[in-house]
C-alpha cells in the first residue's frame, strides 16, 4: 500500500511539474523595475488615441547587453541599452540593467517606450531631424533629455499616431 501511495506522489509531481504552462501573460512577465513604464506606456496611448492598447504577452526583462548582441540594438552614449525580439507569440524586450540603474526617470520612460514602439507598435529606427530636434523617439539612440522634455507630446503623438519616418503602424 505504502508503494501504492509513494509511486502515485512521483507520479503526480512528475505530471505536474513537466507540464506546459500557459503563456498567459502576468505581471511576472514584466520585470518589477519595468511595471510603471508599461503602465505609463498604456495611459499615454489611450490619452494620445482615445484606443486601449493590449500589452499582455509581452516579456520585458533586464539584462547586461552586450555591444554586438543585436542588429537593431538602442543605443546610448555609445552604449547598448535596449531592444526588441518582435514575435506574434511572445515579444520581449531587453534592457540593459547597469545603465538603467543610472538612468533619470524620464530617460528610462523613453527607453521602455522606445522598444515597446518596436514590439507592440511594429515600429523601425527614424533618424530624421528638424536642424538639431530629433522628430522620434524611434530614432537609434536617446533623444536627448531636454528635447524629450520639452516635445513630450510631440513625441507621443508622432508614436502613436503618425510617424515621422514611413512604418507599419
Amino acid at each position: 500500500m505504502r508503494v501504492l501511495a509513494l509511486l502515485a506522489l512521483v507520479v503526480t509531481v512528475l505530471l505536474v511539474g513537466c507540464s506546459t504552462p500557459k503563456t498567459t501573460p502576468t505581471t511576472e512577465m514584466i520585470h518589477g523595475d519595468f511595471q510603471e513604464y508599461m503602465k505609463r506606456f498604456q495611459v499615454a496611448h489611450y490619452r494620445t488615441t482615445g484606443k486601449k492598447i493590449n500589452t499582455a504577452g509581452i516579456v520585458v526583462k533586464p539584462r547586461n547587453i552586450k555591444p554586438n548582441e543585436h542588429n537593431q540594438v538602442l543605443r546610448y552614449k555609445s552604449q547598448a541599452i535596449g531592444y526588441c525580439i518582435p514575435s506574434s507569440i511572445l515579444p520581449v524586450v531587453y534592457i540593459d540593467i547597469s545603465t538603467w540603474n543610472r538612468l533619470d526617470d524620464l530617460l528610462r520612460e523613453e527607453l521602455v517606450f522606445h522598444e515597446l514602439g518596436h514590439c507592440l507598435l511594429d515600429r523601425d529606427h527614424c533618424d530624421e531631424h528638424d536642424k538639431f530636434l530629433p522628430l522620434s523617439m524611434m530614432r537609434s539612440g536617446l533623444v536627448p533629455m531636454k528635447y524629450y522634455l520639452l516635445n513630450r507630446e510631440l513625441y507621443l503623438y508622432e508614436l502613436f499616431v503618425e510617424p515621422a519616418c514611413e512604418d507599419k503602424l
